[in-house]
């Protein structure tokens, strides 16, 4: 394994304990999120392409929220 990689995995797997700062980046991310997925609901015809947009607006949100938390220091690890 590289080290290149190694490192990586650390960064992203590893425990980034957060603060007020990022909670509030959180849950304004959500809130966005939440409206636009909203708007989908609203305006696109039920069916299975309208359940992927929302699938897809779950999978953006938790990736956007693991940016912000991959920014954070590296934290002492939780048990």
């Amino acid at each position: 394994m590289s080290d290149q990689l190694a490192e990586q995995i650390e960064q992203t797997m590893g425990f980034h304990p957060g603060n007020a700062n990022v909670a509030n980046v959180y849950a304004e991310l959500r809130e966005r999120f939440r409206d636009l997925a909203h708007h989908v609901n609203e305006v696109c015809p039920d069916g299975r392409l309208k359940s992927l947009a929302v699938t897809h607006l779950e999978d953006a949100l938790m990736r956007s929220i693991q940016a912000v938390a991959v920014s954070q220091p590296l934290g002492p690890e939780r048990i």
